[in-house]
């Protein structure tokens, strides 16, 4: 009996030494998780509305923290970017869309974010503008920033809808060039910059012949020449990725397929479809416009931002799940653009926003 008690005893003192060591570990995980989480961005994002007024909303809790003044000099906006320092919005306007020939309008204005909002320059960008003659202005329909912020793709157009696509130093808006590659927000650069990746993922069709598989296809261009360097066919979308690979952002596709008016999701490695959200069922929100809107991935996150109908939506593109969602205006709105550096100045009056209907 002796050495028996001896022996409890002896199982039971590592026990007495480990319980605090776990109560130790647990406080150790607890903090790791609060220090994350205390020091992960907040992430707001910048949308425009055919008022002609910028919005930043709070993505994480879905708030409108401020609105601008109206920006008289613009037509109604097609689309946004912002820079890489998120510092500078560069803006792309069209004609009104029910008053075509009412106002001039500046197709494109670059305004500072630094200390409040300040228009940097105006652009028509295109030499074919004459101000002497009544609404000669070249819409921009796309427009999208090169990695290293210093160059502006932009699609230009007019009767004919996508007539020019114009490359513009971002600086000062002076014309470096012309090239055919219809360039949009969905499209990936390379690392280095010099070419880009436009992804295609294929789909089952009906045709005369039956239902027909299309493989998806992904079209990588040079970017200084304009010269089409490759066109590749992914068979079942598996390796849905370009020469150069994808970011770690990037290991799932969103695409909005314009022609089904859905949102579909990839696994680009397997080629499984996540997916498929039909509008203007998710959510119930609405449909993007007829503008060429996609979803924005929050960075470091499998979340994405997108407008539905009057609101910026954050959600998990494959469940669905809502992370928050936004009512910005009665106006329609351009896509969102992500920041972790808000405009949040002394001179800029925080609103409370449009009450939603």
């Amino acid at each position: 009996m002796k050495d028996y008690l001896s022996k409890q005893a002896n199982w039971g003192t590592p026990q007495i030494i480990y319980w605090p060591m776990l109560a130790a570990l647990a406080l150790m995980l607890a903090a790791g998780i609060w220090f994350s989480r205390s020091n992960s961005p907040t992430w707001y994002g910048y949308v425009l509305g055919d008022d002609r007024r910028i919005y930043m909303v709070n993505l994480d809790v879905g708030e409108l923290v401020w609105v601008s003044e109206e920006l008289d000099q613009i037509g109604n906006p097609t689309e946004i970017d912002i820079n890489r320092e998120d510092s500078i919005l560069y803006i792309g306007s069209g004609p009104e869309f029910y008053e075509r020939r009412s106002r001039a309008y500046v197709p494109l204005i670059a305004v500072s974010l630094k200390e409040s909002p300040k228009i940097l320059y105006e652009s028509w960008g295109d030499p074919a503008y004459d101000p002497k003659i009544p609404w000669s202005e070249w819409p921009i329909y796309f427009l999208k920033l090169s990695p290293d912020s210093n160059v502006i793709y932009a699609g230009l157009g007019r009767n004919d809808f996508f007539a020019r696509r114009t490359v513009l130093d971002s600086s000062n808006a002076a014309i470096l060039g012309h090239n055919d590659i219809y360039i949009t927000k969905a499209d990936e650069f390379s690392p280095d910059g010099t070419k880009l990746a436009q992804i295609h993922p294929g789909i089952t069709h009906v045709t005369e012949d039956g239902m027909q598989e299309f493989p998806g296809i992904i079209i990588e261009w040079d970017l200084e020449t304009g010269e089409e360097l490759s066109r590749t066919e992914h068979v079942n979308n598996k390796n849905l990725y370009p020469s150069w690979g994808a970011s770690k952002d990037r290991l799932v596709h969103v695409r909005r397929n314009r022609l089904y008016n859905r949102l579909e999701v990839y696994d680009r490695e397997s080629g499984e479809q996540l997916a498929v959200h039909q509008f203007p069922e998710l959510f119930g929100l609405g449909s993007p416009s007829s503008q060429p809107h996609h979803a924005t991935q929050i960075p470091g996150s499998d979340d994405v931002a997108m407008i539905l109908g009057r609101y910026v939506v954050v959600f998990d593109p494959v469940t669905a799940e809502i992370k928050s969602q936004t009512f910005v205006s009665d106006s329609l709105l351009t896509e969102v653009v992500v920041t972790d550096k808000p405009l949040l100045r002394t001179d800029i009056t925080k609103v409370s926003g449009p009450t939603e209907q």
